[in-house]
């Protein structure tokens, strides 16, 4: 009885002082403005000598990865990943299957086994939901901005937890060099398949009906129930527990209570999420941490290259812009809460090298943390000047993708065209999926199989090799095809209703638009598909034959896009003398042109305004460049009216004068955007970037 009084005491003494100190330190970091999860592990450090129970504070850190786990999937639902999965879901398979694979292939310059290369692979792939958050609030990024921000995070968020069920079946032993990974991921899809139909069964419907007593204590009590019991069924099952966390909060938020839900856990998960990262802090080793220098360097790069050209073009194909592109991977660099999670995964796994993984990731954390605030109020200046050297005939594609874009996201009606589009989606992942199985089978059985060809055959070994290796590219041909086949056909249905072509007249019209719609479906379909293979298959094939085969075709398409946007470029072109004899023509110079009939004649270039600069107005003087017009408003200037003629396709040195009739195409809301930005009422403030 005494020894369990002593225990308890201890228990309590250790949880007080890391309570304490985390509390001194969460408000000095937040005086700072710095991120708190930082001064978690300050705080980590400092009472690491000071704590006599480290098991029993690493039990209760525990607690709050299921925690935190849990709350995000609370935030999780069917209907918010259908609507962003267009947008944000591919963002996220380009970023993090780059990551991934830049990741491993860094951790292998440094030397490292296979199984450590994948955990290297996994931390610098996801980032600081806490971090981002704060300084998006901190910074009042622009709604366009941040939703975009967020809803990557939402998605990033599921893909860490399927790198942390992934992992923790590595970290158990689960081959590399064996069929165990294709039978690993058949299970884990059956615990998955199961659990989400059994559990929305039962669990939505009970959530409400607990939810209805009217009790915050009761609902509290069954959440937390609910979470760990769902978390333990994981870890039975050899999965971590936070993939049963994460599975009880994205059913309970099928209940239509994830807001009050989220409301009543957020205390105390915020409590052992701090213990979580104390404990973290207790792990590193200052010494080793300076030893591993060159390493936090080139994994500061990998994060730093890894996220700005994943999400930059990831965001460009699905038609952020290249101004909102930029700002997006540059405000999502800090890495954070699963990056933890993953590294203390490696180091409490036996034979991983854990202990020298996690001070790494610690570090990177916090340079990547740090530089957070001021890459994102610079990340307007550094877009601009990176949208400004963006080719012409690119910053015309982008417009018009933008507008294309918005035509299809306002269109209401359902019928073949979007069924066509839902069939195609599911066929090219069923090629993807394939090809993808029949690559990774051909690695793990290459030995085996050349073995008994040669036996049977008589051939000699590196005869049967290059048999192996040529009968795996024939199998593969077929599903690659396929890939570009239908993403060709799914470019050409989406094409169809985005410019839309009611005559054979208008469709000659509509043909530069839709070639280069076409081929930027194709582009964005396979770099997500050949990103996602090169992470997928990475432990098993040669990283640089298979990289060779990815960029090889993806240089054929981007051959294939770039001549479609010439041709872009020229419509465009064409249209703007159109526009310009139209605002020549007009008798009073007081009045903006209406321009509402050139949509009808110019279909593909989206709606159209004019406007004209007067007296006072605060452009006059500027040049197109230093508005930065187009990564405001997504708008772009096609034409311009003055006296003595007018300019055709105006290049950014264009200087704008007092009288100009300015022709611009884009979205609805983008031209009023700009409308209210080159009046005369405008600040030079919302101009200049």
């Amino acid at each position: 009885m005494l020894a369990e009084l002593a225990l308890s005491s201890g228990l309590i003494e250790d949880l007080a002082l890391v309570l304490c100190v985390a509390a001194l330190v969460s408000v000095l970091f937040q005086k700072l403005r710095m991120p708190v999860v930082l001064g978690y592990l300050l705080a980590g450090l400092l009472v690491a000598p000071l704590v006599g129970d480290m098991e029993t504070v690493r039990s209760l850190s525990e607690v709050g990865v299921t925690l935190l786990v849990f709350s995000i999937g609370l935030d999780f639902s069917l209907r918010k990943l259908i609507k962003l999965a267009p947008t944000a879901g591919l963002i996220v398979l380009i970023e993090v299957g780059l990551l991934v694979w830049l990741g491993y292939l860094a951790a292998g310059a440094l030397g490292w086994s296979p199984r450590e290369r994948m955990f290297a692979g996994g931390v610098v792939a996801i980032s600081s939901t806490m971090v981002v958050a704060k300084v998006l609030a901190e910074k009042r990024v622009d709604k366009r901005l941040s939703e975009l921000v967020m809803g990557i995070l939402v998605f990033e968020d599921l893909a860490a937890i399927v790198l942390v069920a992934v992992l923790t079946a590595v970290a158990g032993g689960v081959g590399l060099s064996s069929g165990d990974m294709l039978v690993g991921a058949v299970e884990l899809a059956a615990f998955l398949g199961v659990c989400v139909v059994a559990g929305l069964a039962f669990v939505p419907r009970f959530v409400r009906s607990v939810t209805a007593l009217g009790r915050k204590e009761t609902t509290l009590v069954t959440c937390l129930g609910l979470c760990f019991a769902l978390a333990i069924l994981a870890r039975q099952a050899g999965y971590s527990m936070a993939l049963g966390a994460f599975l009880a909060g994205a059913l309970a938020a099928e209940s239509g209570e994830e807001k009050h839900l989220e409301r009543l856990i957020e205390p105390v998960r915020d409590m052992f999420a701090a213990v979580f990262f104390v404990s973290i802090g207790m792990l590193i080793d200052l010494g080793a941490a300076r030893e591993e220098w060159p390493a936090v360097l080139l994994f500061t790069g990998v994060v730093f290259v890894g996220k700005f050209c994943g999400i930059s073009v990831g965001a460009f194909l699905t038609g952020s812009g290249v101004h909102t592109a930029v700002r997006a991977s540059l405000a999502l660099v800090p890495l954070g809460e699963f990056s933890f999670i993953i590294a203390s995964i490696a180091a409490t796994a036996p034979g991983l090298g854990g202990s020298k993984l996690l001070p790494i990731v610690v570090m990177v954390a916090l340079l990547t943390s740090s530089i957070a605030p001021l890459l994102v109020s610079k990340s307007s200046s550094i877009a601009s000047r990176i949208d400004r050297r963006v080719p012409r005939r690119m910053q015309t594609f982008e417009t018009f993708y933008r507008t294309w874009l918005d035509d299809l996201g306002r269109s209401r009606h359902s019928g073949s065209p979007w069924g066509s589009v839902r069939t195609l989606v599911g066929w090219i992942l069923v090629d993807t999926a394939a090809l993808g199985i029949l690559l990774v089978s051909a690695a793990i059985f290459q030995d085996d199989v050349c073995v008994e060809v040669a036996r049977i055959t008589g051939f000699a070994m590196a005869t049967a090799q290059l048999a192996f290796v040529g009968g795996a590219a024939a199998l593969s041909t077929p599903f690659l095809l396929g890939i570009l086949r239908c993403s060709r056909r799914l470019g050409a249905a989406i094409a169809e209703r985005a410019v839309p072509a009611a005559s054979e007249a208008r469709r000659e019209l509509a043909a530069p638009p839709r070639r280069a719609l076409v081929a930027c479906v194709q582009l964005l379909v396979f770099t997500a598909v050949g990103v996602t293979l090169l992470a997928l298959t990475h432990p098993f094939l040669p990283s640089l034959p298979t990289f060779g085969a990815v960029v090889a075709v993806l240089g054929v398409l981007a051959i294939v896009f770039w001549r479609s946007a010439t041709d872009l470029q020229g419509h465009v072109s064409a249209g703007a003398h159109v526009l310009v004899e139209v605002l020549k023509s007009h008798d009073d110079p007081r009045e903006d042109v209406s321009l509402d009939g050139m949509q009808a004649l110019l279909p593909g270039m989206g709606s159209f305004a004019s406007l004209r600069i007067d007296d006072g107005s605060p452009v006059a003087g500027r040049t197109l460049d230093q508005l930065g017009l187009r990564g405001l408003t997504g708008c772009a200037v096609v034409a311009i009216a003055r006296h003595g003629g007018g300019v055709i396709a105006p290049r950014g040195r264009e200087q704008l004068a007092v009288g100009d009739v300015l022709a611009l195409a884009g979205t609805p809301e983008g031209l009023e955007v700009a409308r209210r930005l080159l009046s005369p009422a405008a600040r030079e403030s919302e101009l200049l970037v």
